[in-house]
């Protein structure tokens, strides 16, 4: 699964800034950054805002909040009930559940995110890990993306869920939930394959090609300090770092 990431302000923004910005476009980002925060650790289950990229505008990142609530939920009532359990999407069921089967063809997105964490069962107790690409480059999850209207209030809610595929062979390693059948990963979106990915005229067939477990040999996992509880760092750059756990035998 993905529940918790890294996305620095300049790795949300990377893909925006790197192309020659008009001065309507520099504009567009300065109110942008107002609108989203430096991330070393956040989580989803805080329902954070971060710069997303859809077909509409690729180059221009979207702030949205993460956890996906599907135009037809009817309060925000019902909205809350619906956000903690749509952080992420499987890649094997999106096709036909109902909050996502018709997004899938629609409004896909790209996250930009310096890495992700997950965490490791072991004796009893559980141990995060930060994984990340060998270069240290930003990379994209794929994810959908829908418009929620509060019609109690009017307030538009942009909101985004992760996609999720079957681990590899870094990730089954680390991930070994005892409650989940197989290792669970984030699907990364090769960045030459994101105009792609974020094409709305793309058939399932086609889709269904673009999602594969990234390649364990590209990516690499430190364990970290504890993401929860009273020993959490939160959000600061230390939460990032190298910890070693005596537990555990070995570091990945």
């Amino acid at each position: 699964m993905c529940y918790d990431a890294e996305a620095q302000l300049k790795a949300q923004l990377k893909r925006a800034e790197r192309e020659h910005q008009a001065p309507a476009d520099v504009l567009y980002l300065k109110q942008i950054i107002q609108r989203l925060e430096n991330y070393f650790h956040v989580s989803g289950f805080s329902h954070p805002t971060m710069a997303v990229y859809t077909a509409e505008q690729p180059l221009r990142p979207q702030p949205m909040r993460w956890g996906l609530i599907p135009h037809w939920t009817k309060s925000f009532e019902d909205a809350i009930k619906r956000w903690n359990n749509s952080l992420n999407c499987r890649a094997e069921s999106m096709f036909e559940k109902a909050s996502f089967r018709n997004l899938v063809y629609k409004t896909r997105c790209v996250i930009p995110v310096n890495a992700f964490y997950e965490h490791h069962h072991a004796q009893g107790k559980t141990f995060p890990y930060h994984i990340s690409m060998k270069n240290d480059a930003v990379f994209y999850l794929g994810g959908l993306c829908a418009k929620w209207v509060d019609h109690q209030t009017n307030e538009v809610l942009d909101t985004f869920t992760i996609i999720t595929t079957k681990g590899n062979e870094l990730l089954a390693e680390i991930h070994n939930n005892p409650k989940m059948a197989e290792a669970r990963m984030p699907l990364i979106i090769e960045e030459e394959s994101i105009e792609q990915w974020l094409d709305p005229a793309l058939k399932k067939e086609a889709i269904e090609a673009l999602i594969t477990s990234y390649p364990a040999e590209k990516m690499q996992a430190h364990t970290v300090r504890r993401l929860r509880g009273k020993f959490a760092l939160g959000n600061v750059e230390a939460a990032n770092a190298p910890f070693h756990y005596e537990e555990l035998n070995t570091l990945l």
